[in-house]
C-alpha cells in the first residue's frame, strides 16, 4: 500500500491506520454492504409516538449505513398517509402520497448537528454561558448513556461521524460554528451542585478554538481545505473503535478513530466522549466531554 505524504499538522499525534472496505457492485445490482441495526432509535409521527411494524404487527428497527438511518418502507408510508405498490418484475417501487406536495426529505444523521428536539438548537455557542451556570443537571438534547454496550458502541460511532464532519467544516471556516451547535445540542452544562466533574459547554469550547486556531495557523489553506474535505466525507464504516472503558459507578467513556485515506498516519483522528453517572445516579448517565484530537 502506497501512503502519500500530505501530512496534516496537528497539537497531538496518533500512529494508527483504519482501512476501509470497498463495495463491489455486482452485475445484478446487488452490493454487499456493511450496515448497523440500531434498536434505540424511536420515533415521533405529528407529535405522537410510532413505531413501525411489520405486517405481523413484529415491532422494526432502524438501519444505519454509513451514517444515514433507513426506515422499513411500507410501515414508513402507512404513517405518512401513502400507498406503496411493488413491481417484482421490473423492480420498481411506486408511492403515492395523499398530497402531491409531499417530496419527502431524505436524512442522514452524521450531518444533523442539532438534538433530536429542535427546541435545543437554539441554545447556540453565544447562549452557552448562561446555560452553563444553571444548576440543572441536564439539558433537553443531552445524549444519554442506554441499551447494551455493543449497542452504544454503535450509537457513538455515528455521533463520531459528526464530530468529524463538524470538525471538517470548522477547520475550513476557521470557526467553532458546527462543533459548537453539536456541543451545545448534545452536552451536558457544567452544573454548580455536587456530582461527578463536568468540564462544561464553556470549557469544552474553548479547548476546541484552541484546537482549531492551532491547526489553521500551523498548516497553509491549501492543505487545510483538502484535509477538511477528507474528514467531510468520512463514512461509518471507516471510523473504528479505539477504546471503550468498563462502566464504572461514576462514568463511562468511548473512542473513536478515523484514519483519511491518502493522508500521513499522523492525520489520523480520534474522538472521546466521556458520561458521567448524574448527581451520582448511577441507573442515569449522560454525555459530559466531548473532543476531537
Amino acid at each position: 500500500m502506497v501512503i502519500k505524504k500530505s501530512v496534516f499538522v496537528s497539537a497531538l499525534i496518533a500512529c494508527s491506520l483504519i482501512f476501509g472496505s470497498i463495495g463491489v457492485v455486482a452485475s445484478n445490482g446487488v452490493e454487499k454492504i456493511q450496515a448497523f441495526l440500531n434498536h434505540n432509535i424511536t420515533f415521533k409521527v405529528n407529535g405522537q409516538s410510532w413505531k413501525p411494524v411489520d405486517a405481523d404487527g413484529n415491532k422494526l428497527s432502524a438501519v444505519v449505513i454509513d451514517g444515514t438511518t433507513y426506515l422499513p418502507l411500507k410501515a414508513t408510508a402507512k404513517a405518512l398517509d401513502a400507498k406503496v405498490a411493488w413491481d417484482g418484475k421490473n423492480q420498481v417501487v411506486s408511492i403515492t402520497t395523499s398530497s402531491s406536495s409531499n417530496e419527502g426529505v431524505p436524512f442522514k444523521d452524521a450531518e444533523d448537528y442539532s438534538s433530536s428536539d429542535s427546541s435545543s438548537s437554539s441554545s447556540s455557542s453565544s447562549n452557552s454561558s448562561s446555560s452553563n451556570s444553571s444548576s440543572s443537571s441536564t439539558s433537553t438534547g443531552v445524549i444519554k448513556l442506554s441499551g447494551t454496550k455493543s449497542q452504544m458502541e454503535e450509537k457513538m460511532r455515528a455521533q463520531a461521524v459528526v464530530m468529524i464532519k463538524a470538525y471538517g467544516e470548522d477547520l475550513k471556516s476557521g470557526k467553532t460554528t458546527k462543533m459548537s451547535a453539536y456541543i451545545n445540542a448534545n452536552v451536558a452544562p457544567k452544573v454548580t451542585t455536587s456530582g461527578p466533574y463536568r468540564p462544561g459547554i464553556d470549557s469544552i469550547l474553548k479547548r476546541y478554538a484552541g484546537k482549531i486556531a492551532g491547526n489553521v495557523a500551523a498548516n497553509d489553506a491549501d492543505t487545510i481545505k483538502k484535509y477538511g474535505d477528507a474528514l467531510l466525507s468520512v463514512k461509518l464504516s471507516e471510523v473504528e473503535t479505539n477504546s471503550i472503558s468498563d462502566k464504572s459507578v461514576y462514568s463511562q467513556d468511548f473512542s473513536y478513530k478515523f484514519y483519511p485515506s491518502e493522508w500521513n498516519a499522523f492525520s489520523s483522528v480520534y474522538v472521546y466522549f466521556t458520561f458521567s453517572a448524574e448527581e451520582y445516579d448511577s441507573s442515569n448517565f449522560i454525555l459530559t466531554d466531548a473532543y476531537i484530537s
